[in-house]
């Protein structure tokens, strides 16, 4: 009998996943990635699975190999910092982030992930070290405002962080709105209309 090629046993575990029989569908996905172990889909959809099924140890292990064989996409970081944080791993997480992409989307995704798990003070050690050694660009007093805010629960200061923020940045309509709600929030709605 001839063995079934990686797609087909790729599109055999997508229709055992669209039926809901998770574990066929990992056991195919497995199958097709010793068949091909550089088909990035069956490692995706793999680490997809594993997360559903809240094996977060064995998608963390699968979106590493992910990475080992060459894939750089932000997408692929985020899953490995997010998975790290729910494992209770902040120390490693943020030495991810040291690898990681450093565009603004993804950093503030990361920002958000880590106050979300409950790691205010680690997203402000972060910060900490983007800023080393420059000084706080605009976006850095953007983020600054969201961990001020929803992490420490400190309107003022996050208010404080967003009036720092240049007209001429792209945040600043971002900022002057962050900040109408928090001077609303703050029962300061002279300024807030101002």
């Amino acid at each position: 009998a001839i063995e079934p090629s990686a797609a087909v046993m790729f599109f055999k575990a997508k229709a055992h996943a669209g039926l809901g029989d998770r574990q066929a569908a990992m056991a195919d996905l497995r199958r097709a990635i010793e068949s091909d172990r550089n088909m990035m889909a069956a490692w995706a959809e793999l680490g997809f699975l594993q997360e559903q099924e809240k094996d977060y140890k064995g998608a963390l292990e699968t979106y590493t190999t992910i990475l080992g064989l060459g894939e750089e996409g932000p997408e692929v970081w985020a899953r490995l910092v997010k998975l790290n944080l729910k494992l209770k791993n902040p120390s490693k997480a943020i030495a991810l982030m040291d690898k990681a992409p450093k565009d603004s989307g993804f950093v503030l995704e990361m920002l958000s992930a880590f106050i979300a798990e409950g790691y205010a003070a680690e997203a402000g050690k972060l910060l900490d070290r983007m800023e080393k050694g420059a000084a706080p660009s605009p976006d850095i007093l953007f983020y600054r405002a969201v961990v001020a805010y929803e992490g420490e629960k400190k309107p003022e200061k996050a208010i404080a962080f967003l009036t720092k923020v240049p007209e001429s940045h792209p945040h600043y309509d971002k900022s002057v709105s962050f900040r109408i709600q928090l001077l609303l929030e703050t029962d300061h709605a002279a300024e807030a209309l101002e």
